[in-house]
């Protein structure tokens, strides 16, 4: 516990590196050296106990000694402190910290006053920290002095004035009086250490039980009081810890409150209002909740854009509107617009140009106006369209339309001279029909005939009018009529 707490501690190194000689025993393989530096913690301190720290002299002489030390805070002293200490103590008064008694195995007097305790003391000051014992004591050997227990105030910053301690009368200044206010010092700050580790709480280190499942974590955690706590969690599958406080690996007073956060599964899904909202954006709001898309076939809207959410649903709770909550995994089924529906052609023959814009703007079309065509139908009357009648064109598609002219006139071209396969000929290129022939096509054209009426060179008529040939003599039988398509 000490090497995580103190001697891996970078400042406690690094001061311990300066003023000591740092030697770590293993207890288990040098149970000789234990066993003397043991009795030196028993004698210095009363009790024994590991982790043991022992502080010797150069030669080996066993000055100061504790067990558990815990690190400084700010409301106490610790190992740090205790360190400072002994090295102010032993580098002021190097003699006196081991220099003995002015009559071997006379008792010193005992201290004053009880020792402060842990959460009281003040801070030791100089002088205060130095205690010594014989080596030959730890080892059982003949030569040890009688041990001795001392205590007593100290003032900050000097030392005791001997007409205050002792009044009646004062001892002689000498060795032994320095000895006795080292040892002074050392037993006070023993003492209070010794009372605050007598009197604090035990600490155990919390085990670490994340992922652990709850009741099996509890069983770990017997030696504390356990709180659990539910909470959601994304990653961690319900009933097992998501984190302890205190954390797991750190230190904490017996019987102390442990949380222990114990995972519900994913946090319920609230759903979102998905109406309006592109297919894309859509998807990527359930998806990113963690919740499955259906789409439904789209249907068509006048208003609604092609690829908007028109409405949605929860196909297990078809009641379930925004705002509500669901589990992770939940089907969410889109229903999206696929836009206005198409439109079919209407027939605009015959139509004038406002009255086809007026039926095509009616069902949502527009129109456009094609070149002028000669027809039968009146002037400006709908000849033709483009696309044709009961064709399929989107809502706002534009159809195009083009309006009669009237009829093509054509002239009468010359005929005089011509044989029946040349009047036939020119006829016909000049956009007439040949109708009934009368008489002996052999013979030269006596006259044409348009309705009963005769017309000659540079009459004008619609084109496809039928013309009537009559051959000499006036009135010849009737022969073939034929008629162009």
């Amino acid at each position: 516990v000490m090497e995580r707490e103190s001697f891996e501690d970078e400042a406690v190194a690094a001061y311990i590196n300066q003023h000591f000689l740092a030697i770590k025993v293993d207890r288990e393989q040098r149970p000789d050296l234990d066993e003397v530096y043991m009795r030196a913690v028993q004698l210095l301190t009363g009790r024994g106990g590991w982790p043991m720290t022992v502080v010797l002299t150069p030669d080996r002489q066993p000055f100061f000694a504790g067990t558990y030390f815990p690190p400084d805070r700010p409301d106490r002293p610790g190992f740090r402190a205790a360190l400072e200490q002994v090295e102010r103590a032993y580098r002021e008064q190097p003699g006196a910290v081991v220099e003995p008694p002015a009559v071997p195995g006379e008792p010193l007097p005992p201290p004053t006053g009880p020792a402060p305790a842990a959460d009281a003391m003040p801070p030791i000051q100089p002088a205060e920290s130095t205690a010594a014992i014989s080596l030959t004591t730890l080892t059982g050997g003949d030569e040890a002095p009688a041990a001795a227990a001392v205590g007593g105030p100290a003032v900050e910053g000097e030392l005791l004035d001997e007409a205050d301690e002792f009044p009646d009368p004062p001892p002689a200044a000498g060795p032994s009086r320095r000895w006795f206010i080292a040892l002074l010092a050392v037993l006070a700050v023993a003492g209070g250490l010794l009372a605050w580790y007598n009197t604090r709480p035990d600490e155990l280190l919390v085990p670490e039980v994340t992922g652990m499942e709850a009741d099996a974590a509890r069983n770990v955690l017997a030696d504390f009081t356990v709180v659990a706590v539910e909470e959601a969690s994304e990653s961690v599958p319900v009933g097992q810890v998501i984190r302890t406080d205190p954390t797991g690996n750190t230190r904490a007073d017996k019987g102390s409150t442990v949380t222990m956060y114990v995972s519900t599964g994913p946090a319920p899904r609230v759903l979102p209002e998905l109406t309006g909202l592109t297919l894309s954006d859509a998807k990527a709001k359930l998806e990113g909740m963690g919740l499955v898309v259906e789409l439904a076939d789209p249907v068509y809207d006048e208003s609604v854009p092609n690829g908007t959410v028109i409405s949605w649903s929860v196909p297990e709770s078809p009641s379930l509107t925004a705002g509500a909550t669901v589990l992770i995994g939940t089907t969410v089924r889109l229903v999206t617009s696929a836009g206005p529906a198409p439109r079919t052609v209407p027939d605009l023959t015959g139509m004038t140009l406002e009255q086809a814009t007026a039926t095509l703007a009616s069902v949502g079309l527009q129109i456009t106006q094609l070149a002028d065509e000669y027809s039968d139908l009146p002037v400006g009357q709908v000849v033709r369209q483009d696309p044709a009648v009961g064709a399929s064109a989107e809502r706002g598609a534009t159809i195009g339309v083009a309006l009669s002219k009237g009829p093509e006139m054509v002239s009468l071209p010359p005929l005089t001279g011509l044989n029946h396969d040349q009047v036939r000929a020119a006829l016909e290129n000049a956009g007439f029909v040949v109708g009934t022939v009368y008489g002996n096509t052999s013979l030269p054209l006596n006259k044409t005939v348009v309705d009963g009426q005769e017309v000659t060179a540079g009459f004008t008529a619609p084109k496809g009018t039928v013309v009537d040939l009559v051959y000499i003599p006036d009135e010849p039988e009737p022969t073939t009529t034929t008629v162009a398509p």
